[in-house]
């Protein structure tokens, strides 16, 4: 029972946009930058990963992680 609502279990529901999610999941691995403007976060990927889903006319075309 929670009648002041401090559990938050009635709290509004909404959907996360792409960058809340990322920015979560870096939060959570401990690689979120706090910065405003900051370097640029690129975590490992699996091998070809980029290849594969990277547009022809992208740059670069190799990725590299941090």
């Amino acid at each position: 029972n929670d009648p002041e609502n401090r559990l938050l279990a009635r709290g509004s529901r909404f959907r996360m946009d792409s960058e809340m999610v990322r920015d979560q999941v870096l939060m959570a691995g401990g690689l979120l930058n706090h910065d405003m403007l900051g370097k640029s976060v690129k975590p490992p990927q699996p091998a070809k990963l980029w290849q594969i889903v990277a547009m022809p006319s992208s740059y670069p075309r190799i990725f590299k992680a941090d």
